[in-house]
This record gives C-alpha cells, structure tokens and sequence, in this order.
C-alpha cells in the first residue's frame, strides 16, 4: 500500500492541468500544502477503495488518511535549502524532521498493523544530496528501510510502512 501512496503522490504532483500550477504556488513561498495534498490523495485513493476517511478517529488521535485498511499520515515539511527562485527563509527543518519521526512513533504506538507515513519535502535541489541526512534520521526512527522514494522536480516523496 506504501507503493501505491508514493505512486499517487508522485501523480498528484505531476498534473500539469491541475494540481502542478495550484503547487506551483506554494514552492516560491515554501508554503505547506499538507491539507492540500490530504484532500486529492483521499479522493483518488476513495476511487479504489471504498472505505477511504479524512481525519479518522482511533483511540482518541487521528490519522490523516484511512484507506484499504491502512493508517495514513502526511506530510509537507519545507526545507531552508537555497534555490533560485525561492524565497529565502530560515525554516526549523529540524522539526519539520522531528514531526514526521512524531507520526511513526504515534503509529507505533497506537500498534497498527497497516501504518503509513508519506511526505514530500520541498525545496530541495535535485542536484544535491543535502536532504539525504534527514532521511536517515527518518529511517533509523523506523527501525527498517522497508521505504520507497522519489524526485519531482524540486521535491523529494518518500512513503514508507511502519
């Protein structure tokens, strides 16, 4: 299922009638676009299975997503990477890192058998592996590289079971 979120998230992020120019958007500014991006992945994955949910209620938290028996959480955390074009900022990446190591620990602790976690991170140059560091932070929070990942022009997608 992890292969599935990374695909329709890559797609999403592709659509250059629809979602490209409305993305376009945010880049400059660095702005999130989680709930965006929570929105147009629950609707394409409600094509394929029935029981998809925004916001689902398990044990008094909530998960992002719902879908095909899975336990979704998302992502957008931007970077403070320099690049031409994008406005420059001081972004805490750090705890942007630190929120998504926070969703795999709430999934290991709420013990689901079908927990995703799914993000893109943006700006980054596709050139350079200066993001690499923080993807590790990540996998060692996982406690196994059982992950998949892509690049979309300037932002990095990676999904991955937990």
């Amino acid at each position: 299922m992890y292969k599935i979120i990374l695909d329709e998230i890559v797609s999403i992020l592709n659509d250059s009638v629809w979602n490209k120019p409305i993305l376009d958007i945010h880049l400059p500014q660095r702005a999130k676009f989680e709930r965006y991006l929570q929105s147009v992945l629950a609707l394409r994955l409600k094509k394929r299975f029935d029981d998809t949910m925004i916001e689902y209620s398990l044990d008094d938290k909530h998960v992002d997503i719902y879908a095909n028996n899975a336990f979704i959480e998302l992502k957008t955390p931007n970077t403070n990477y320099r690049l031409p074009g994008v406005v420059e900022t001081t972004r805490p990446i750090t705890n942007n890192i630190q929120s998504i190591i926070d969703d795999i620990n709430k999934l290991k602790w709420l013990n689901v058998n079908n927990g995703i976690v799914a993000f893109v991170l943006f700006p980054i140059d596709p050139n350079k592996n200066n993001h690499l560091q923080h993807i590790e932070k990540i996998v060692a929070a996982l406690g196994h590289n059982i992950y998949c990942s892509a690049n979309v022009g300037n932002m990095f997608v990676f999904s991955c079971r937990v």
